[in-house]
């Protein structure tokens, strides 16, 4: 049981780190000269907001840790993840 609810967090911080880094917020960009007057249209335009990718990674780290704590056997999972990149020292 435990299993299944570690995929279901797992499934939806990736989907909410998602939707937070393909997240668009309107801006009006203006055109103003330094003599104070517009020398071009106004025009809204749509950007990422600087929080984006900071939260998107938050958000994907905290709900990886999230979804591996609940794992039955997290201990082992991690040991066998990390025996990956580094080999125990011989004595």
């Amino acid at each position: 049981m435990r299993v299944y609810i570690a995929g279901v967090v797992l499934g939806a911080t990736l989907a909410a780190a998602f939707w937070l880094y393909t997240y668009d917020v309107w801006h009006l960009v203006e055109y103003i000269g330094r003599d104070g007057r517009q020398f071009h249209p106004s025009e809204r335009v749509k950007e990422q907001p600087w929080r984006s990718v900071p939260a998107t990674v938050a958000v994907a780290l905290i709900g990886g840790g999230a979804s591996v704590w609940l794992l039955p056997e997290r201990r082992r999972i991690l040991r066998r993840f990390a025996a990956h990149f580094a080999t125990p020292r011989q004595q």
